[in-house]
């Protein structure tokens, strides 16, 4: 009897650890910095900086590629390490709006910048990508989970996620200074790879 209930108890506790673990609490950002168009100098390497002033650092290749694991439930703005300093990079989108942040609203997310070039400053033609897609660990797609208020103190009045408030440091470009620009932008809430659905076997029906 006492083995019949300690294999259920074992049981009871490896679902529940399995069910927890399951629960992905960051994403992977990944792009290649073009590095001949940095006049400067290639970047030497790339980080991501949330609301809190919070900082991942990680080195550019040699082939230039880059990938970022940050943790959800921030906003981020990323910025290449040059010899020069810091450069924006930016992401395009209606309006001319040169946005420097996004939301990172999911764990188990995907999101491929894909080349990363320099500007000396904000050119005429730049692809706008409202939508960029996002892919989910799981091989499906993910979503662009827009949809947030006025940012009030750091927050979103709205969902009360973290923002970052333009009178505070901004989170627009200046078109006049240099910037770095992605092949594809990330939504500006990067959403839909949600916890417990992202180990693919549950998609297999």
């Amino acid at each position: 009897m006492r083995n019949t209930a300690c294999l259920a108890v074992c049981a009871v506790l490896a679902v529940a650890c399995s069910s927890s673990s399951s629960t992905k609490q960051t994403s992977t950002i990944t792009g290649t910095v073009a590095s001949a168009t940095f006049a400067s100098g290639a970047p030497s390497g790339v980080d991501a900086i949330d609301e809190t002033g919070a900082r991942t650092h990680v080195v550019v290749g040699p082939d230039g590629a880059f990938a970022l694991t940050l943790a959800k439930a921030h906003v981020y703005r990323v910025v290449a390490i040059t010899p020069r300093g810091e450069e924006p990079i930016v992401f395009p989108r209606a309006g001319g709006r040169l946005d420097t942040t996004f939301r990172l609203s999911s764990g188990a997310a995907l999101v491929a910048l894909g080349s990363v070039r320099h500007f000396d400053a904000a050119p005429k033609a730049l692809s706008v990508v409202d939508d960029g897609q996002t892919q989910c660990e799981s091989g499906s797609a993910g979503e662009n989970d827009q949809g947030g208020g006025d940012c009030q103190d750091g927050k979103d009045a709205k969902t009360g996620g973290p923002c970052v408030d333009e009178g505070q440091g901004g989170s627009h470009a200046d078109p006049a200074m240099p910037m770095a620009v992605p092949e594809k932008n990330p939504p500006n809430d990067v959403g839909g790879c949600e916890d417990g659905l992202n180990d693919g076997e549950q998609n297999d029906d």
